[in-house]
């Protein structure tokens, strides 16, 4: 039987705080984090196949542009690593729901992946609620995310994930780049949809560019249904509308 996967507007990624760990600051470090992690392992080891490498920080929504992804290359990392302020590595912590054995398998890869590299990550594993109070506190190093976008335009999701907006610092992060900020306060005054389709391409390219987190998967979603419910379909947001859900004899 062939069970029908759903592409979705869910995201999993590692954001990175940079003022709780000044190593994240580094450029070369992100980098080098990013090319050492073998993002199609994740899609085969802990999603079975029913996941995608990501390719921008921006969910499958309009206005999504695809980057050239950060392909799993050690000898890159290990070179962008020796550049970098950090050439003898650094210990951090990966912040994780208890419980959760996919962020508990996401985990175990990327720690063992970053450690290729000399960085040592302690996995820490608390209940859902005190990880989210955690991370509103902007007390992590690493937080694994699971987001997504849930309006058809994205510019809400840019306040939440790089902008300087709703005094979230960047989903938490304290990430800011200037020439991000500055294509995210254009494209707030912009109504031409070509022109904010444009800004847009330009603001992933550059949060892209700048590695600014840990970029691993998008998210599909596999169904199981029974053969006599007919008409349910699953939309990327994940929400569940049933007005047209019905079922046979």
């Amino acid at each position: 039987m062939t069970v029908p996967v759903f592409p979705t507007l869910g995201e999993e990624l590692i954001r990175l705080q940079r003022t709780k760990q000044p190593a994240f600051q580094d450029k070369n470090v992100r980098m080098a984090m990013n090319y050492a992690i073998d993002k199609n392992a994740i899609v085969n080891l802990v999603f079975f196949g029913t996941a995608v490498v990501e390719d921008s920080e921006m969910p499958r929504t309009k206005f999504y542009k695809a980057q050239t992804p950060y392909t799993y290359d050690l000898a890159k990392a290990k070179k962008l690593m020796a550049a970098s302020a950090f050439p003898k590595g650094f210990k951090t912590s990966l912040l994780i729901s208890s419980g959760d054995a996919v962020e508990s398998g996401i985990a175990t890869i990327v720690k063992d992946q970053l450690a290729a590299i000399g960085i040592d990550v302690a996995i820490q594993q608390v209940e859902a609620g005190t990880k989210f109070e955690l991370r509103g506190k902007k007390d992590f190093e690493m937080f694994l995310a699971t987001t997504s976008a849930d309006q058809i335009d994205p510019q809400i999701f840019w306040y939440f994930c790089c902008a300087q907006g709703f005094n979230l610092g960047s989903a938490f992060t304290d990430y800011l780049s200037p020439d991000h900020q500055a294509l995210f306060t254009k494209v707030q005054a912009e109504g031409d949809p070509a022109k904010r389709a444009d800004l847009f391409a330009q603001m992933q390219k550059v949060v892209w560019d700048d590695a600014a987190q840990l970029y691993l998967v998008f998210l599909e979603a596999p169904m199981g249904i029974r053969s006599n419910i007919k008409g349910f379909v699953l939309p990327p947001s994940r929400h569940h509308y049933l007005e047209k859900v019905y079922k046979t004899p």
